[in-house]
């Protein structure tokens, strides 16, 4: 059900690798790399007006790019794009199948592939900020490969293509920023941003619930919630703008 950098990279380069020699996998990731390049590096935003408390946002738009990894990873090895393609079709029947993309990309930095790394993060960069100017409108929220809008000016046509963009989500959203996380929470019940997963069940922004914590580290990046207190505050159903 899980797994990690190490063993996606194998799984993937045991695909990959069915297409192509190893010297001619070497080929194809030196063929697609770059510099860092700190304006396309990973975007990362979130709308912050004002802490311990709830702000309603109407007419929100949530794109996101439609396996933006695994169109880039076509692009390069391109003999083994359909078998790439069908592991991410098959994304929801085997939930771990999104992991391997995603674990692989992430691990080439510390795999000797960083160009290449680069390469792919600027691509999906260039796409979101080309998304997000075709759009228009107030931007809420945007996170690597997908983005929010406020009463945007142009609707991005929805569509199922990779590398295309997917109309995720229509309608009121409430953002919230307590002292060591923000999220945010569409009227679907789903619920995005750096808050553990572990409390979210305890989160409830349209009617005012949230949570507070102490980040505990336990290892590496996991960290767990402790001393988690429940607490209902004000939601503003308009905008400090």
């Amino acid at each position: 059900d899980d797994t990690d950098g190490a063993h996606a990279t194998m799984f993937m380069r045991g695909l990959i690798c069915r297409y192509y020699t190893a010297e001619e996998y070497k080929q194809c990731m030196a063929e697609h790399t770059a510099e860092y390049d700190k304006d396309l590096a990973q975007y990362h935003f979130s709308i912050y007006e004002e802490k311990n408390k709830i702000i309603r946002y109407d007419n929100c738009y949530k794109w996101d790019i439609n396996g933006a990894h695994t169109d880039a990873l076509c692009e390069i090895f391109p003999k083994a794009a359909p078998a790439i393609k069908q592991l991410h079709n098959q994304r929801k029947i085997n939930p771990i199948n999104k992991k391997y993309i995603n674990y692989y990309v992430g691990t080439m930095a510390s795999t000797g592939h960083r160009g290449t790394y680069n390469w792919i993060v600027q691509r999906t960069t260039r796409k979101l900020l080309e998304g997000i100017n075709a759009v228009g409108g107030d931007l809420l929220y945007a996170n690597t490969d997908g983005f929010m809008v406020m009463n945007p000016d142009h609707i991005i046509p929805h569509s199922t293509e990779l590398g295309e963009f997917k109309l995720e989500y229509q309608g009121p959203t409430w953002f919230y920023y307590d002292t060591n996380y923000q999220c945010f929470q569409t009227e679907t019940g789903e619920i995005k941003g750096t808050v553990l997963h572990s409390v979210r069940d305890k989160i409830d922004l349209p009617n005012g619930k949230v949570v507070h914590y102490t980040r505990k580290k336990k290892y590496d990046n996991v960290f767990v919630a402790e001393d988690i207190r429940e607490e209902i505050v004000n939601v503003s159903s308009t905008s400090l703008w």
